[in-house]
């Protein structure tokens, strides 16, 4: 989901989407070629660095100002001629930014190891969300539901289990942090579904199904 929304921007025009897929075909080729030079296992550990850390910062820049722009908008419900000074102060870019990277660096020193499991589970349930958006838009529009409504009850199965587990591992254990977030994530995933299928039984239009769902859980 990430990732869509990054690339969405990066082209003026949808037909230019395949002259950039094809050049990261060639790319992909030339790498393979780079491959068979024999280079000396030092010269390629620094390529190999180089490579991975410039793939690290674009995630990590990418990752922090989407979940700056979720922290803003979530702070900013309601009017904002009626939001109190501390609503306001929360919208603020530095500030958001400030209170997300914080939040990462209070998880970082706390062990990565530790939110490791949570965020397997977590990868994998962003894709049964994606999958049921699709299934509500097919069924919406009167499409064959079955190809991805199929793939996404096998992914909320698997993912949800998974967070039971985690769950009832952390708790069991006292880690009540780690335990917390994944049960966050387990009644998260829970009520998105419930309001699928409450919108899939009732008249209302997709519109206001979908402004619903926004109001728990930010899609962009």
């Amino acid at each position: 989901m990430v990732g869509y929304g990054t690339t969405s921007k990066q082209v003026n025009n949808e037909k230019d989407a395949q002259l950039i897929g094809y050049g990261a075909m060639l790319i992909e080729g030339i790498a393979y070629m780079m491959s068979s030079f024999g280079l000396k296992e030092s010269v390629g550990v620094v390529f190999l660095t180089l490579s991975f850390s410039a793939f690290a910062l674009t995630s990590l820049d990418t990752a922090t100002r989407i979940a700056r722009y979720m922290f803003q908008e979530l702070a900013g419900k309601g009017q904002k001629e009626q939001q109190p000074f501390w609503q306001k102060t929360l919208q603020k870019p530095m500030v958001a930014t400030l209170i997300t990277v914080g939040a990462a660096i209070a998880l970082l020193a706390y062990g990565y190891q530790n939110i490791w499991p949570i965020f397997g589970a977590s990868n994998q349930l962003l894709a049964g969300m994606a999958l049921l958006g699709l299934t509500a838009w097919l069924a919406r529009t009167k499409r064959p539901v079955l190809p991805i409504a199929i793939p996404m009850v096998f992914m909320f199965i698997v993912t949800l289990t998974a967070l039971f587990m985690i769950v009832r591992k952390y708790l069991a254990g006292g880690n009540f942090l780690m335990g917390g977030m994944a049960t966050a994530l387990l009644l998260l995933a829970v009520v998105l579904i419930a309001i699928t299928i409450k919108a899939f039984k009732s008249r209302e239009q997709p519109n206001k199904s979908i402004k619903k769902i926004k109001g728990m859980f930010y899609l962009g």
